[in-house]
Parts: C-alpha cells; sequence; structure tokens
C-alpha cells in the first residue's frame, strides 16, 4: 500500500505526462496554438482582405480629382443621347402592338425611367467617387430626360404620326418635354442620396435610399399616361 507521501509521485497528479513531458507551447495540441487552426486562418485572411478592400476605398475617394470627375460627367451626358434614342425606338417596336393600359401607365414609365437614368446608375455602383457630388447626378438625371424627351418629339412629329396639329405640337415640346425632364430629376436626386450614403461610408453605393425616388417618378409617368389615356379615349368619343 503507497503511504499518503507516495502519491505526490503519482504522475497524474504530478502534472507530467504518463508518455513523456507535458505540451509545450509550441505542441498543436496547446490552445496558444488554436490560431493556426486551418479554419481560423481563413477568417484571419477573410478580415485582412475586408481591410485591404476599405483601405482602397478610401483612397479611391480621396483621390478622386476635379478633371476625372468632369470627364466622367460629359461621357454619361454625351452618352445620354444615343442611349435615350435606342431605348426609345425599342420602347415603341415592343408596345407598338401592344396597345394597352398596362402597357402605356405600368411597363412603359418602368422601361423608360430605368433607360434614361441606366448610364449614371450604372457608374454610381462601381465607381462612386467618379461623381463630383449629388447635384451631379441630378443635373444628369434632368439632361437624360431632356435628351430623352427631344429625340421622342423627333420620332413622333417625323416618324410615327402622319398628322398634328399646333395643339399637339405644343403640348409634346411642352408638357412632354416637363414630364419627362421632372421624372428624371427625381431619378437622379434619389442617385445623389445613394451617392451621399457612399460618400460618407467612403465605400460602393447601395440603390436602397434612391429607391423611394425612383418608384415616384414610374408613378408620376405612369399616372401622366393612364390619363392621357383616358382624355384621348373620351375626346375619341364626343
Amino acid at each position: 500500500m503507497n503511504r499518503p507521501e507516495d502519491l505526490q509521485d503519482e504522475p497524474a497528479l504530478s502534472g507530467a505526462s504518463l508518455e513523456g513531458d507535458a505540451p509545450s507551447a509550441d505542441s498543436p495540441t496547446d490552445p496558444n496554438a488554436i490560431w493556426g487552426e486551418p479554419a481560423l486562418a481563413g477568417s484571419t485572411s477573410a478580415e485582412a482582405a475586408r481591410r485591404n478592400r476599405a483601405a482602397w476605398l478610401a483612397a479611391q475617394w480621396a483621390a478622386g480629382g476635379r478633371r476625372g470627375r468632369a470627364t466622367t460627367f460629359l461621357a454619361l451626358a454625351a452618352a445620354a443621347g444615343p442611349f435615350a434614342a435606342c431605348c426609345s425606338v425599342l420602347r415603341e417596336t415592343a408596345f407598338i402592338k401592344v396597345q394597352s393600359l398596362i402597357a402605356v401607365a405600368v411597363l412603359a414609365p418602368v422601361v423608360e425611367e430605368i433607360a434614361k437614368i441606366a448610364a449614371p446608375l450604372m457608374v454610381l455602383e462601381r465607381r462612386p467617387w467618379a461623381f463630383s457630388g449629388a447635384g451631379a447626378l441630378a443635373a444628369l438625371g434632368a439632361l437624360s430626360g431632356l435628351v430623352f424627351a427631344s429625340i421622342e418629339n423627333l420620332l413622333y412629329f417625323f416618324v410615327y404620326l402622319d398628322e398634328y396639329g399646333p395643339g399637339l405640337l405644343a403640348w409634346r415640346l411642352v408638357v412632354c418635354t416637363l414630364l419627362h425632364v421632372g421624372c428624371s430629376l427625381l431619378c437622379g436626386i434619389g442617385l445623389g442620396r445613394a451617392w451621399r450614403e457612399a460618400e460618407r461610408e467612403r465605400t460602393t453605393a447601395s440603390l436602397a435610399p434612391a429607391r423611394s425616388w425612383i418608384v415616384a417618378a414610374m408613378v408620376i409617368h405612369g399616372l401622366y399616361n393612364a390619363a392621357a389615356c383616358f382624355w384621348q379615349v373620351a375626346t375619341r368619343s364626343t
């Protein structure tokens, strides 16, 4: 029988390993070596990648110069014309045989309002630092609406309509142009809100702040188209 003082020599009580020395701090089983686990190493790499991306985005925002932003604005302004022309022609081609209230009051406003801001929208999502401010996006929206309305009026007067009076001419040049400019301006203001959010966070842009403004433009445009349809039907029946 072991005496009580002999129990101090038991390996389990002395802290020694039955098969050798206790694990060192460098051993893979040591809790201090847990950060060497592949899963945690991947987590550390992901965190480093996030930090690197945040630093890169901050550098892009800081490096945006006036010349580069002016070039972006002029390029998008120049692209608004051809892009608007293509969208207007495609819209008329797609809806020319679908003369229903849904096509005129729902589908057409959605397609047109998205088409008019598509170019600045794509740049905003990827390179928001390329714009000088929210005002530039609002101006681009209004300019795109003006170009779109002008091309659409030319198509109506020289392609779609065989004859028209001075009343229709004045209506399209004034009311329809103001409608397109105003709705596109609302979309541009929404994009400006998204730009402010991205500029404050020094990151890429989210369209969440612009969504309500774009939807409002679509609704106003749709209500106008629906009212124009009802007016046309009412005047033909009298």
